[in-house]
């Protein structure tokens, strides 16, 4: 058995009881140095590249010891019921726990927060920096540099927040974090950044509330009185642009135009909510449902080799779902505000699909004749099928090709020779 014992959060929070079981262990292990422990993992793990790598090293480390030990014993800052190592230990072996005071009681400004360990928080934590946070486990120069980078992403280098060790406290902008000399069972206080006007630094939750701002009763005399037919132009545009900044690999117009799409879609949502049609969890629940259902390779059965026959897992689930019969239904789903170019390539791909068989033999061979009878917009459609079945799509190539045209343009208009453009096309 591997008793896990709470040492608290400062001097004189570790119980009798617990003092017992460290001086009675044969081998003690701790994840800070500290008095009595043989080894601790933020010098014998070091290496480790995250804390849930670091916490599955501790946790085969301790039954490694347990083989050997007869009575071990694993320290840890806090009451000692909320350590992920103990949770990876009690699916393998039999634990007990000796309870110390809790990480977060007693150290924070305010009486509604979030409370987390340093140890638990990753690029992929969510943080809703409209409420206050407190942050513990900061047992190291290393785990607080962690800490700093995962907060940078959500709040503001310069954000004044309150370092404390349970005695002491000082007040420090978050870019300082790590530039501490030394770290004894440290928290770190964050207060709620709610007035926009002063944040220089945002997330999710913070584009809702703008936008609830602006289309409240006394919002935007503009942004109120929108509706979902009144902005659709806006969608396609910022749609468009987000595409045209990805062609030109221009990141930080990325940026931008990534930011307008979505506001596309949260002033929707937005909207919806309002006259009672849909929320933005209803879109989100949505969309998640459909990766999980159709990805069937990946939450199902199915095994996929390639991304070929990860494509038909999709449409297979899709199908299903959709419960599509007929090219029919599936030609009545392309939206009428396609492209031209684009809803063809959809839907000699789709008529191919149900058996349509046009090949690209028999393509080239209408290309030849619809031209020898002038009939150019017949030879124009079967271009543009022959261009979509051979994999490619006629729209983005069109899109290149024109590109290429206008430059060469430019360069002969340049050089007064515009005049030759029929030889450079």
């Amino acid at each position: 058995m591997i008793t896990i014992v709470g040492t608290g959060i400062q001097q004189g929070d570790l119980t009798a009881r617990g003092k017992k079981a460290i001086r009675e262990a044969s081998y003690v292990f701790s994840r800070v140095k500290m008095r009595g422990a043989n080894e601790w993992a933020s010098e014998l793990f070091a290496s480790a590249s995250s804390f849930e790598e670091m916490d599955s090293l501790i946790a085969n480390h301790l039954l490694e010891k347990e083989k050997s030990e007869e009575n071990v014993v694993f320290a840890v800052v806090g009451d000692g019921f909320c350590d992920n190592v103990g949770k990876i230990l009690e699916q393998k072996t039999q634990i007990s726990v000796i309870a110390g005071v809790a990480e977060n009681r007693g150290r924070a400004q305010s009486t509604s927060f979030v409370t987390m360990s340093a140890y638990d928080v990753n690029e992929n934590t969510y943080f809703d920096t409209a409420v206050p946070h407190v942050f513990y486990d900061i047992d190291d120069k290393a785990i607080a540099s962690d800490l700093k980078i995962c907060l940078l992403d959500y709040y503001d280098g310069e954000t004044q927040v309150t370092l404390s060790d349970g005695k002491n406290s000082k007040v420090i902008p978050l870019f300082e974090l790590d530039r501490e000399k030394k770290y004894k069972l440290a928290s770190l206080f964050i207060p709620a950044q709610s007035d926009f006007t002063k944040k220089k630094r945002f997330e999710f939750n913070d584009l809702m509330r703008v936008m609830r701002r602006l289309t409240a009763p006394d919002g935007c005399p503009w942004d109120k009185v929108q509706t979902h037919e009144s902005i659709r132009e806006n969608m396609l545009e910022e749609a468009y642009e987000a595409v045209d900044a990805i062609d030109n690999n221009d990141i930080d117009n990325m940026i931008e135009e990534m930011g307008d799409v979505l506001l596309q879609v949260v002033f929707h949502c937005d909207m919806a909510t309002r006259e009672g049609e849909f929320n933005f969890n209803d879109v989100i629940s949505g969309v998640c449902e459909k990766l999980v259902s159709r990805h069937t390779h990946i939450f199902g059965e199915n095994k996929a080799n390639d991304e070929a026959e990860a494509l038909g897992f999709w449409e297979k689930a899709k199908a299903k779902e959709k419960h599509y019969a007929l090219l029919k239904e599936q030609i009545d789903r392309i939206p009428d505000t396609f492209p031209a170019l684009l809803a063809s390539e959809k839907f000699i791909k789709k008529a191919n699909k149900y058996g349509a068989g046009v090949s690209m033999e028999t393509l080239k061979e209408k290309v030849v004749k619809a031209l020898e009878n002038n009939e150019l917009v017949s030879a124009l459609t079967a271009v543009v099928f022959l261009v979509a079945i051979s994999g490619q799509s006629p729209e983005i190539e069109l899109n290149k090709t024109l590109k290429e045209i206008e430059r060469k343009a430019v360069k002969l208009e340049e050089e007064n020779a515009l005049n030759k453009l029929s030889d450079n096309i």
